[in-house]
């Protein structure tokens, strides 16, 4: 299926300072849809219904259970596909370690979407939270993206 709209974000960090905390994992999810207004219509209503501000993010980690399980039974109704990419940062080859947070970041889209099948992205309209301040982010996935002929006059 074609997909509209691709809204994209991260879980965990990119670092790997595991004794200072840095996670484990790193997740990148993009949840695909033809209908952006139902989602959105949604997560206000979802916003509503758990009684909580409307400029609150949802960090599933943080939330309540009652309000996971809440939030994962109405996502269930929507018209909408989920793909993520699960990084296991303890076995990757230690290259991975000189990254810098945009390049691992940027790497692991990539690698992501390289991995949606054929003619899901032909020209969906790809919405990402807040990486860094500036381009930075944006232009190294834009690269990666070219190399893999997923931009461009490439795009399948």
């Amino acid at each position: 299926m074609n997909y509209r709209f691709g809204v994209g974000d991260e879980a965990g960090q990119t670092g790997f300072k595991f004794e200072s905390g840095s996670t484990q994992y790193f997740v990148v999810t993009l949840l695909f849809t033809s209908d952006l207004q139902t989602i959105q219509t949604e997560v206000a209503h979802l916003h509503h219904l758990l009684g909580v501000s409307s400029s609150l993010e949802f960090k599933f980690h943080s939330t309540p259970r009652h309000s996971r399980l809440t939030f994962i039974e109405r996502a269930m109704t929507l018209p909408i596909a989920i793909r993520s990419l699960y990084v296991d940062k303890h076995k990757l080859p230690i290259d991975f370690r000189a990254m810098r947070r945009w390049e691992f970041y940027s790497f692991f889209v990539a690698q992501l979407l390289s991995r949606i099948p054929a003619g899901e992205l032909n020209n969906t309209t790809l919405i990402f939270d807040e990486f860094d301040k500036g381009q930075t982010t944006s232009t190294d996935l834009r690269k990666r993206l070219r190399l893999l002929g997923l931009w461009g006059n490439t795009r399948r």
